[in-house]
């Protein structure tokens, strides 16, 4: 044998001894590699799920929301029309009352202006309190 292949002996057992460590180590972090790319596929699965749930949950309630909206405004809306018919007929009454109050103001107003006329034909004098002389 040669001399210097001899004293390369102990240098190559030692880059052996390193490659077999990185063989394994490679093959080892393969493995973990391939178990975390399963549990990734798996979480993305599940998100993907929950997800879907979420969004169901989320249209269903919404759908809820939007029809305990609509009973309650259909509520409001039915009440509101009420108050307006109850409006209506205060202010038909309050018409009404208008026209018969301005009906008797006038009537008492012919009246005073007869009477007033009726007391310059005749004379007649009442006084600073309306009493007859």
């Amino acid at each position: 044998m040669d001399p210097s292949l001899v004293t390369l002996l102990p240098q190559a057992g030692i880059y052996g001894v390193l490659v077999l460590v990185i063989v394994y180590l490679l093959r080892s972090n393969a493995g973990d590699r391939k178990q975390y790319t399963d549990a990734l596929a798996a979480m993305k699965t599940q998100h993907i799920t929950d997800m879907a749930n979420l969004e169901k949950r989320y249209t269903e309630e919404m759908r809820r929301s939007d029809e305990r909206h609509h009973n309650d405004m259909t509520g409001v809306k039915d009440e509101l029309s009420k108050q307006r018919v109850a409006v209506t007929e205060a202010l038909a009454e309050l018409e009404s009352e208008r026209h018969r109050r301005w009906t008797a103001e006038n009537e008492a107003a012919k009246e005073r202006r007869l009477r007033e006329t009726l007391e310059r034909q005749y004379g007649l004098d009442r006084g600073p309190a309306g009493e007859q002389p």
